[in-house]
């Protein structure tokens, strides 16, 4: 995180989502959901921490310069590899038949 905390990464990841302007934020691991956390003016995540509980993977919303952005907050596929059953390995099944719809 400290290179997220650096006054200029910080401003140039603004600006690289800025100019995206991405329909939904998709962050994959804490230290993303934590990165996001640091360049947004406003923030309210499902989770502030990621858990495998009814509230993984649920839209929440972020802002930079008043654009709105839907955010969603996963697992990082590394740390999902090695935890090939149990709660995570379940929790985001479940999420990703939901979300295929």
């Amino acid at each position: 995180m400290h290179l997220v905390d650096s006054s200029d990464r910080r401003e140039s990841l603004r600006e690289e989502i800025l100019d995206i302007r991405p329909e939904v934020i998709l962050t994959l691991g804490q230290e993303a959901l934590d990165g996001l956390r640091i360049v947004s003016d406003r923030f309210s995540p499902s989770q502030e921490r990621l858990a495998p509980d009814s509230s993984y993977g649920r839209r929440g919303n972020c802002a930079l310069d008043d654009v709105d952005f839907e955010l969603i907050s996963t697992v990082h596929p590394g740390f999902l590899r090695q935890q090939q059953t149990g709660a995570w390995a379940v929790t985001h099944q479940k999420w990703t038949s939901l979300a295929a719809g």
